[in-house]
């Protein structure tokens, strides 16, 4: 647990802290976080639904057996700063990104049929007809989902309708990092807590003007289909 935690932060919150990168901390210190942690505190799920790297970590500090209200907290904590903190970063890209690249992944399955059916390549048959097959699945997936048919739904957020082609609250980044913790609040508490969203992503990210509860419920309006 840090030494400088609040007396309002969740007491698996601050135990979990340490174990995160350094800017997470602003969502312990931070004054505007207060009401969001007592918020949170009293949305308590009946169960909790954890990934992977949040049970491990929950696991590893003990925390496995608290009540669900500091598990969802911690969970959502530990949610955050994997999305706005992960080193390997998540990319945000647009419709028109993933049709792009589709019809990329098209070019490259027709290459590969022809490749497959030319006879002076007929050792490469197998393979050729291989990649074609996959080629083809992507990019179908990119044009139904947006996203790689190998990636799961939780990249969902990250895929815009279009570019904003603004700064500040209205950046790509911003936007698909908000949808994201929204997509976790709602797996976590069952709600998208708009109010609660904005907050985090105001203080986590740092935007250029602050996030607005309105922005977080238009950002988000095709997740909830």
């Amino acid at each position: 647990m840090t030494e400088d935690s609040p007396d309002w932060v969740p007491r698996a919150v601050a135990k979990v802290a340490p174990q995160l990168p350094g800017p997470a901390l602003r969502l312990l210190c931070d004054p505007r976080m207060k009401d969001v942690w007592r918020r949170l505190s009293k949305k308590a799920p009946r169960e909790v639904e954890l990934k992977e790297h949040e049970r491990r970590l929950l696991k590893l500090l003990g925390l496995l057996n608290e009540d669900a209200s500091e598990q969802a907290c911690a969970a959502f904590f530990i949610s955050v700063a994997w999305t706005i903190w992960n080193p390997s970063g998540r990319l945000v890209w647009t419709k028109a990104d993933a049709e792009k690249q589709a019809t990329e992944l098209e070019g490259a399955a027709a290459w590969s049929r022809w490749f497959a059916t030319e006879p002076m390549f007929a050792e490469h048959h197998a393979a050729a007809t291989e990649m074609a097959d996959v080629f083809q699945k992507h990019a179908i997936s990119l044009r139904e989902r947006g996203y790689l048919a190998n990636l799961e739904r939780e990249v969902e957020p990250y895929v815009l309708g279009r570019s904003s082609g603004l700064r500040g609250p209205g950046d790509d980044k911003i936007r698909g990092y908000t949808r994201a913790i929204a997509a976790d609040a709602h797996r976590i508490f069952g709600s998208w807590l708009y109010g609660t969203v904005a907050t985090v992503a105001t203080v986590a990210l740092e935007p250029d003007k602050e996030v607005s509860p309105k922005s977080v419920e238009n950002w988000c309006s095709d997740l909830q289909k």
